[in-house]
């Protein structure tokens, strides 16, 4: 929000990228530690329904900000919440990790478990849906934009309601998904989602 150049937005937006990256983990390892197979599936899929809304209403609440207030507004914003969630976490968010699972921070301990999960085929399986989907995810709400208005010809004022579908179906499908892991089988799913 301080930042009078482009390079400084950039290394900071990516530190925002790591940030956002390690919450992702951190929030899937949360309710791992917290729910057995089945249940894990059905609360990510409520995890993931949250989680969509925000590309709903961020354009939204961004735009009137860098109308109100100026762009540099929306990292304001950004930065005041992140603050309130990071206290909040510390706050309301006990230990998750039963005490019989946990073990001490050392790094070959990490290079070994890291090394460990890599040799699993279903580890490695389970790793590249998730980073497949993600990455296209991604790259619809990165080229969206440009798909919609220069490939098909929607105006600019259009565009904001035809994501906003897309992100209104994506909220259907994974609240369709939660109800239906729990009859069907979360392994059943993916193999029927790949």
């Amino acid at each position: 929000a301080t930042t009078n150049g482009i390079d400084a937005l950039t290394y900071v937006r990516t530190a925002q990228g790591f940030a956002g990256a390690a919450a992702a983990v951190i929030i899937q390892a949360v309710v791992r530690d917290m729910f057995d197979r089945e249940d894990f599936a059905r609360a990510m899929s409520f995890v993931t329904l949250v989680i969509t809304i925000a590309p709903l209403v961020a354009p939204m609440i961004g735009g009137h900000l860098a109308i109100w207030f100026g762009w540099r507004s929306i990292f304001w914003v950004l930065a005041i919440f992140a603050v309130v969630v990071i206290l909040l976490v510390f706050w309301k968010i006990p230990e998750t990790l039963k005490p019989e699972n946990r073990q001490p921070l050392r790094f070959r301990t990490t290079l070994k478990n890291y090394a460990r999960l890599c040799s699993s085929s279903e580890a490695l399986g389970l790793m590249l849906s998730g980073a497949f989907s993600f990455s296209g995810m991604f790259a619809f709400l990165t080229a969206g934009s440009f798909v919609y208005i220069d490939l098909y010809g929607v105006r600019p004022d259009q565009f904001g309601y035809l994501f906003g579908l897309n992100i209104v179906a994506m909220i259907i499908m994974t609240s369709i998904n939660g109800r239906l892991v729990k009859k069907v089988g979360s392994h059943a799913m993916l193999r029927f989602g790949l």
